[in-house]
C-alpha cells in the first residue's frame, strides 16, 4: 500500500456519541465532491455472501468498496485486473477480485481463474483479477477472500456497525440516513490532518444544515489510518 502515511480515516458520530461511526454512500459522495484536502476517498464496507463451489457452498468473507478503491491504496493485482470506477457503473458487468488466499484455497491457484465466472448470493459475477499475497484488506482483524464493487451493494449484506436513520431513499447507496460504511481519505501533498479534520466538519454542519432529517445529530471527523484501533 503506498504512502500510509498520508491516509486518514472519515467518521461519522452516531446519534448514541460513537466516536467512530459509518457512514452513508449519499455524505460520502457529497464529501468527495466538496472537499478541499484529499487528493481521492474510498468507501468501503466489510461482507458476506453466499459462495457457490461446485456441489457445496460456504459463506465468503470479503469487503465491498468503491471502484477507486485499489487505484487510490495503489494496489497493483497479481493476475488480470484490480478493480476499477467504469465498475461502479450503472449496469455494470458484475465482477469480483479474489485475494491470494482464496484463489489458492478455492480454486488451486489456477493461472486461468481471471474471465471465470463464480456464484455469489446466485448471482454470477466474473473474476476480474486476483490481489497480491502482501494485501489483505483495510479492515483490521478482517482479512477479505474477495472484493466486489460498491453498485451491487443490494446483492450483498454488509457486516460491523450500521445506524439507520429514516428518511428517503429506496437502496442503500441512495439513503443518506443508512449508515453503514466506512472512509479512508488520501491527503494531498501538504495537507495535514488538522487541516482535514476541519475540512471535513465544515462540510458535516453543511450537509446537518441542508438534511437535518438525516443529519441533524451526525458530526464527521478525521482521524490518521495509523491511529485507528478498532473498526468492527
Amino acid at each position: 500500500m503506498q504512502a500510509p502515511g498520508t491516509l486518514v480515516d472519515l467518521f461519522s458520530t452516531g446519534g448514541d456519541g460513537d466516536e467512530y461511526a459509518t457512514s452513508s454512500y449519499p455524505d460520502y459522495a457529497d464529501v468527495k465532491a466538496q472537499n478541499t484536502v484529499f487528493s481521492d476517498m474510498t468507501a468501503y464496507s466489510p461482507m458476506m455472501a453466499p459462495l457457490a463451489l461446485g456441489d457445496r457452498s460456504r459463506v465468503a468473507l470479503g469487503q465491498i468498496v468503491t471502484g477507486n478503491h485499489f487505484t487510490m491504496l495503489a494496489v497493483r493485482p497479481q493476475l488480470g485486473r484490480m478493480l476499477t470506477p467504469a465498475d461502479d457503473a450503472p449496469g455494470a458487468e458484475r465482477v469480483v477480485v479474489l485475494s491470494d488466499r482464496m484463489w489458492r484455497r478455492e480454486y488451486g491457484a489456477d493461472p486461468g481463474i481471471v474471465g471465470r465466472p463464480i456464484t455469489l448470493r446466485g448471482l454470477v459475477y466474473t473474476v476480474a483479477g486476483v490481489a497480491p499475497a502482501a494485501f489483505t484488506g483495510v479492515v483490521p482483524l478482517l482479512t477479505p477472500e474477495l472484493w466486489v464493487p460498491m453498485v451491487h451493494a443490494e446483492e450483498i449484506d454488509p457486516i460491523g456497525i450500521t445506524n439507520n436513520v429514516p428518511g428517503p431513499g429506496r437502496t442503500r447507496l441512495e439513503r443518506r440516513g443508512a449508515r453503514w460504511m466506512f472512509i479512508k481519505g488520501r491527503l494531498k501533498d501538504g495537507v495535514t490532518p488538522a487541516q482535514a479534520r476541519a475540512n471535513v466538519a465544515l462540510i458535516g454542519e453543511q450537509l446537518a444544515t441542508a438534511y437535518p432529517q438525516t443529519n441533524k445529530d451526525s458530526r464527521l471527523s478525521v482521524v490518521p489510518s495509523a491511529d485507528v484501533r478498532l473498526l468492527v
